[in-house]
């Protein structure tokens, strides 16, 4: 964290390598160890409150990793270790629950907090998907068969406020120019 007039910078989270989510209300952030990169008591889900510095565990988060929480702070989401399961944490009852076993990647909540988005990259599944909250109903939004989509893990989709989709295009870097130089 950094002063807003400037200053020293101070290590609020010390572990490297994390998943971070900012709370609806902007005064809480979620995380947990990127998968694999935490062993025992670090590899669950953390949630730092930024005014009092402290950092808790969620109940019942040993191995979840990539938290998300939703527009109205009452639920967080997050994966089991395959990445395959979408797990649901309700705070008013401090539960998990399967919603999906259908993992999706780069996963984001819609702005009404009905959907869970993200995108899928195998196969004929290639395309990005909503999960419906809280029955797990996943539906295919936009197919993204034949583009060759870019990202760091696997291939990235976002979305914008108003919900419409975002993707990372590998476009390639393979282009040839010609450049002149006069001095």
């Amino acid at each position: 964290m950094i002063p807003r007039d400037g200053g020293e910078p101070k290590i609020l989270i010390p572990e490297a390598g994390f998943d971070p989510n900012w709370s609806p209300d902007g005064s809480r952030i979620v995380y947990a160890p990127l998968l694999g990169e935490a062993r025992g008591d670090k590899a669950r889900v953390f949630i730092l409150d930024l005014p009092s510095e402290k950092i808790s565990a969620v109940p019942g988060s040993q191995d979840l990793w990539s938290p998300r929480w939703s527009p109205d702070g009452k639920y967080l989401t997050a994966y089991t270790p395959d990445g395959e399961i979408i797990k649901l944490f309700e705070f008013s009852s401090a539960r998990w629950t399967d919603l999906s076993r259908f993992g999706i990647g780069h996963p984001r909540w819609s702005q009404d907090g009905k959907y869970l988005q993200g995108n899928r990259s195998e196969g004929e599944s290639f395309g990005i998907y909503r999960l419906h909250i809280p029955d797990g109903k996943l539906e295919k939004v936009y197919d993204l068969t034949g583009i060759n989509c870019a990202g760091n893990m696997w291939p990235w989709a976002g979305s914008t406020p108003d919900g419409d989709p975002l993707i990372l295009e590998n476009r390639g870097y393979n282009e040839i120019y010609a450049l002149d130089l006069e001095y």
